[in-house]
């Protein structure tokens, strides 16, 4: 099942009829402004961020009616960023604006502020199977990347001094990332590869991949063989392999969420 995410609602298309459904209303309403959402591993549940409540959302798809709605404590100033990712370890990581990012354990409801010595991070991606997740700060010039380690619960980072991150990807099999650069000085933007361990392995050179008006980018993500990269709101391509790093233009995509095949309901 593919879902897609709406303002007040998530609607979902059936990929082998290739039609769409009634849309999920969490709790039968709509929401307020949903700007983020993921997927469990198992696809058993889906965690939607409402900017408007401070809150994350979680159900059921199959069961959108039984939702469990937590509050995110935000410090003064702080707002929710269009950034959550779900782990195999039953957490979901979540970014935020001017504030420190969160930790929800999914089958509870609760949460646990992160620290403030992870410099900001405020976007968090994760392999299809929550075993690799991967985040950076995108609110200055520290550029914090961090590599997460599911043993420990933890992050290892390491900073990009100067550097302005605008999104990140993670390749399916979570051996490497590529995290997306907007540079102010030259208004462009280069894709930066790195391996799981955050070795720097490869950039893109030429051409810029942006209009000079566009530095900052977003909807970043891997082919299924983890060659390609898509920049989708920027349509552009980009290689991966150790031997180039080219790019070309491609249309623009949209964000979405895929449950796992298991998850898969007739249509009605």
């Amino acid at each position: 099942m593919l879902y897609a995410l709406q303002s007040t609602q998530i609607q979902v298309l059936n990929p082998t009829t290739l039609t769409w459904q009634s849309p999920l209303r969490p709790g039968g309403t709509l929401g307020g402004n949903y700007v983020a959402f993921t997927i469990t591993p198992d696809g058993s549940k889906l965690l939607v961020l409402d900017s408007t409540t401070n809150s994350v959302i979680i159900f059921d798809p199959d069961n959108p009616l039984q939702d469990t709605s937590v509050g995110l404590a935000l410090s003064m100033g702080a707002g929710v960023n269009s950034s959550i990712a779900a782990t195999s370890t039953g957490k979901a990581f979540i970014g935020t604006i001017n504030g420190l990012p969160i930790e929800v354990d999914i089958a509870n409801g609760s949460i646990k502020t992160l620290s403030a010595n992870l410099g900001g991070l405020a976007k968090f991606v994760a392999t299809p199977d929550g075993t690799h997740m991967f985040a950076l700060n995108e609110s200055d010039t520290r550029g914090t990347l961090a590599v997460w380690n599911s043993s420990t619960d933890s992050f290892a980072t390491q900073g990009l001094s100067g550097v302005i991150w605008t999104d990140v990807a993670v390749s399916p099999n979570g051996n490497g990332f590529a995290a997306v650069q907007g540079n102010l000085s030259f208004a462009g933007v280069a894709i930066r590869l790195f391996d799981g361990t955050l070795h720097f392995t490869n950039a893109t050179v030429y051409p810029d991949l942006a209009p000079p008006d566009q530095p900052f980018c977003t909807g970043t993500i891997f082919s299924a063989s983890g060659q390609t990269l898509s920049l989708g709101s920027l349509a552009v391509v980009a290689r991966t392999s150790a031997a180039t790093c080219s790019c070309a233009r491609r249309s623009n995509s949209l964000k979405i969420c895929i449950a796992p095949a298991s998850r898969f309901r007739s249509s009605s």
